[in-house]
């Protein structure tokens, strides 16, 4: 797996780890610049584009979607925004080829065959 492109500072600086979450995160920051996981609901403003979300159905085994809305419900978000932020996340961090391998390699994913 790759490194992700921001450097973080241990934890256990605090000083170094407050600098660090100021700079990213500070109140000098527009919104669009602060790295949020789920897009701001509604329509977007005259002016702006919408991000081009398209529906799709995703099949889920019942326990699986049972999991995933309990851990959205305790953080208080919705399942399909944990979705679509796991997603950006693995994309983010060219972790999504790796991810797939290793779950292949763990018999979790099997390749589909040519038809």
């Amino acid at each position: 797996m790759t490194k992700s492109k921001i450097a973080r500072p241990d934890r256990r600086n605090f000083a170094a780890l407050a600098a660090w979450a100021d700079k990213r995160f500070g109140p000098d920051k527009s919104w669009k610049d602060l790295p949020l996981a789920a897009p701001i609901r509604g329509r977007p403003s005259k002016g702006r584009k919408p991000l081009g979300l398209k529906a799709r159905t995703v099949k889920l085994p019942e326990a699986v979607w049972k999991e995933l809305r309990a851990a959205a419900k305790r953080h208080g978000v919705t399942v399909n925004g944990v979705l679509i932020a796991l997603g950006q996340e693995l994309v983010h961090r060219s972790a999504l080829d790796s991810t797939i391998d290793r779950l292949i390699e763990e018999r979790l994913l099997v390749p589909a065959t040519s038809r």
